[in-house]
């Protein structure tokens, strides 16, 4: 699920969000200076309440600026944590926490909990990078982008080897954290990503 869903925290620390579709879901809490981050599934077959705990943290934000490698802003860069102390983030969770980077190439996360965290950042026209371990609450981080290659194909079906149009298509990067790109198939098939890094990538689709 792509859209958000608000509920609000009474008294005893309780909330519920209702009618959620079912789909794999991030749940962030905040107040002004604490988060806490958990993940949940929803099914459509169960007729029970999904029960989740969100603990909260101390949180600061890391704030930074993404750069190509000549030294020039990127403005528009979207950068998200995908890993927290060498720990995968999961990903509904990651695109909750993402941030877009100014014309000035300058950016600031979420609140996050105390860690050390890797971010992944894409922008159009650039490869994906990514930063190293940088601690909650850094001031000074930096990504730098590269040139991509583009990659174009077509989505088929198996059976009648016809075109599939409107089909989701993902480029996961495992050496970019699992850090991911995300493109759509025309009318006949045909799909592009203008700038992906000289890495592996594991292609998928969603329907």
């Amino acid at each position: 699920p792509k859209a958000a869903y608000a509920g609000r925290v009474d008294g005893e620390g309780k909330f519920t969000v209702e009618r959620l579709p079912p789909g794999e879901y991030g749940i962030v809490a905040r107040t002004s200076t604490e988060v806490g981050t958990a993940t949940a599934t929803v099914r459509g077959d169960s007729p029970r309440a999904t029960v989740v705990t969100v603990i909260l943290e101390p949180a600061l934000s890391i704030t930074g600026h993404v750069r190509s490698r000549t030294g020039d802003a990127v403005e528009g860069a979207a950068v998200s944590p995908v890993r927290r102390n060498g720990k995968p983030i999961d990903a509904a969770l990651s695109r909750m926490l993402f941030s877009e980077s100014d014309a000035d190439g300058a950016f600031a996360t979420a609140p996050l909990p105390s860690g050390r965290y890797e971010l992944y950042a894409s922008a159009k026209g650039y490869a994906p990078g990514k930063s190293g371990p940088v601690a909650s609450g850094t001031t000074d981080a930096t990504i730098y982008l590269d040139g991509g290659t583009a990659v174009r194909g077509t989505v088929i079906r198996f059976e009648t080897q016809e075109p599939v149009g409107g089909t989701i298509v993902i480029a996961l990067a495992p050496d970019l954290f699992g850090g991911e790109e995300r493109a759509i198939s025309e009318a006949d098939g045909k799909f592009a990503f203008e700038a992906l890094a000289p890495i592996h990538y594991i292609f998928d689709i969603e329907v």
